[in-house]
């Protein structure tokens, strides 16, 4: 049976219910399907601060958000930051990805993306990702 990993983040709600409609979908097509909460599946404490603070920023001071929304638009090349925030991100991840072995990884939400593209990009893992 071919495996399919959805990868999804708790912000809001859209990602989820994403998420949801895509493993329908999948499952209708004959997937065994596993959908994971990234953030939450890397660290409680992270997911509750990066959550929460999304969730405070959005509903009390929205144009701080919008900055922070563009912010993130920039490239993994252009952000200093990204190269050893993913590196430690992806040493979390791929533990579950080779218990799972997902022929097909799809994400919906950047976290996700932005993790599974770098653990491509470095070639420890072989895996279709869908955005």
């Amino acid at each position: 049976m071919k495996k399919a990993l959805i990868l999804t983040a708790s912000f809001g709600g859209g990602h989820n219910k994403a998420a949801n409609n895509i493993r329908e979908k999948l499952e209708q097509r004959g997937f065994d399907v596993e959908e994971i909460d990234l953030l939450k599946e890397i660290s409680e404490k992270l997911d509750s601060l990066l959550v929460g603070g999304y969730l405070g920023i959005v509903t009390k001071t929205p144009e701080i958000y919008g900055l922070i929304y563009k912010g993130t638009n920039i490239t993994q090349t252009q952000n200093v930051f990204s190269k050893p925030i993913l590196n430690m991100l992806s040493n979390k991840i791929l533990p579950i990805l080779e218990e799972k072995r997902p022929s097909v990884v799809i994400g919906t939400h950047v976290f996700a993306i932005g993790i599974m593209e770098h653990i491509k990009q470095k070639n420890i893992m072989m895996f279709h990702l869908f955005r």
